[in-house]
């Protein structure tokens, strides 16, 4: 699992690459361009949480304080906005609040995510 609280480049993405660059063009693209996106996520900030094929499903209660676990429940079970990516990816998203902060979930679509 990976856990990112600001525009990466594709680079850092612990994503296979294609659907790394959908990634960053899902999150730049209701911006006129990575400079103004940046500026949005910087005021308001957003978590992008990164699910690989190689993770644990079973996602143990200390790892992740319980706003963050309940946000991500959120997004996958009720998202806002969901994207299907390269190689059966998905990207759900959930608004936390009024100001437009939000989580991503990136993961599988095969992956099941379980909480303990």
């Amino acid at each position: 699992m990976q856990l990112i609280n600001y525009i990466p480049n594709q680079r850092r993405l612990a994503l296979p690459r294609r659907v790394a660059k959908q990634v960053i063009h899902n999150l730049v693209e209701p911006f006129f361009n990575l400079k103004e996106a940046k500026a949005f996520y910087k005021e308001c900030p957003t978590s992008i949480v990164i699910f690989n094929r190689t993770c644990n499903t079973a996602i143990p209660d200390e790892w992740l304080n319980d706003i963050t676990t309940h946000f991500i429940k959120q997004a996958i079970e009720n998202p806002e906005h969901k994207y299907d990516l390269a190689d059966e990816y998905e990207m759900m998203l959930t608004i936390t609040s009024d100001a437009g902060n939000g989580l991503y979930v990136i993961k599988p679509k095969e992956l099941k995510i379980s909480f303990k």
